[in-house]
């Protein structure tokens, strides 16, 4: 039981920073895009690294999944195997 929960909570924990990574630089590019000053001129760097947090994600969500199959792979055949 432990152990699923350890999983849920890692994914969770790593879905939720990077989804509050990517919404943190769109509302630096908002504010900075409407500041009216001269601030409009770094508001596309901002923007940019959104995009570049969006595609790191993709790449963590895809290691996630392997992870996570693997650590479900391998308790799974604990849970099943033969003690000896």
């Amino acid at each position: 039981m432990i152990r699923w929960a350890s999983l849920t909570i890692r994914l969770l924990a790593n879905m939720v920073a990077g989804h509050m990574m990517i919404v943190v630089f769109i509302g630096m590019t908002h504010a900075l895009l409407f500041s009216g000053d001269w601030l409009i001129a770094i508001s596309p760097f901002a923007g940019a690294m959104a995009i570049g947090i969006y595609g790191f994600e993709i790449f963590v969500g895809a290691l996630q999944a392997f992870i996570f199959t693997m650590l479900t792979a391998v308790y799974i055949q604990l849970a099943t195997s033969d003690e000896h």
